[in-house]
């Protein structure tokens, strides 16, 4: 069953909730969260959300429209990953600031459990994506995996004097995290190589990671999704909270 849910204060951009997956006999159900690429709308990986939702414990898909508009959808900033505008990153400070509002109160605006919330972003979504993971979270436990595809985790992020890289946590706290990046060859729009230094990025930030690259292009999701889904299966995704 799908929703459309408005602007509000407790949850800062347009979205749609797929509630069709929800295992309804194991109490409140995890939190999927899907954060589009650039030109796409809240609809467009409804179908990602679907396959991802089962390995995550039968989660509630909440898939969020980016705030700027750029046709024939919406974008998370001006530019593009591999070549953002010089204001990108307000915008994506602006974003990762509303995606960890949705994510605290989403156990009380869905009904999900708190302990038990992913994340998926791809391309402009998976760059926000990498800025989420890496920030400073109001408790520790925010977030129990993350997914970043063909995104680009910005070097900034790793420059303590700069404006992302004073909003990424301290090393001990990343040390807890755990993203699975994927990346393609033929990725005409974030190229391969963008993907590689996200390794050396996670290497020098020291935040657990999983890397694979595959041979097909920017929006070929089929080979990432598989390799995701592995990735979801070794974390404990169906544990419940603890009370």
């Amino acid at each position: 069953m799908l929703t459309r849910g408005d602007m509000s204060d407790t949850i800062p951009f347009a979205h749609t909730i797929d509630r069709s997956l929800i295992e309804v006999s194991a109490g409140p159900p995890p939190l999927l969260l899907i954060l589009h690429g650039s030109g796409d709308d809240e609809f467009g990986l409804l179908d990602i959300g679907r396959r991802l939702a089962p390995v995550c414990g039968g989660a509630l898909v909440v898939s969020l429209r980016g705030p700027l508009p750029r046709p024939p959808g919406y974008c998370w900033f001006e530019g593009s990953s591999a070549q953002p505008a010089p204001d990108a990153e307000a915008s994506i400070l602006m974003s990762v600031d509303k995606v960890l509002q949705v994510l605290q109160h989403a156990p009380l605006a869905f009904g999900t459990d708190p302990k038990r919330a992913f994340l998926f972003g791809h391309s402009q979504g998976a760059t926000v994506g990498w800025a989420v993971a890496l920030s400073s979270w109001p408790c520790t436990d925010l977030l129990r995996g993350v997914v970043c595809n063909a995104g680009r985790l910005f070097p900034s992020l790793t420059q303590k004097s700069s404006a992302l890289g004073m909003c990424v946590a301290p090393t001990t706290a990343l040390a807890k995290r755990s993203v699975f990046c994927a990346h393609g060859r033929r990725d005409m729009i974030t190229p391969v190589g963008h993907g590689r230094q996200n390794v050396k990025y996670c290497e020098q930030l020291g935040i657990p990671h999983t890397y694979h690259e595959h041979d097909e292009g920017h929006n070929d999701m089929n080979l990432p999704l598989a390799q995701a889904i592995k990735y979801l299966e070794v974390l404990d995704t169906t544990k419940p909270s603890c009370p």
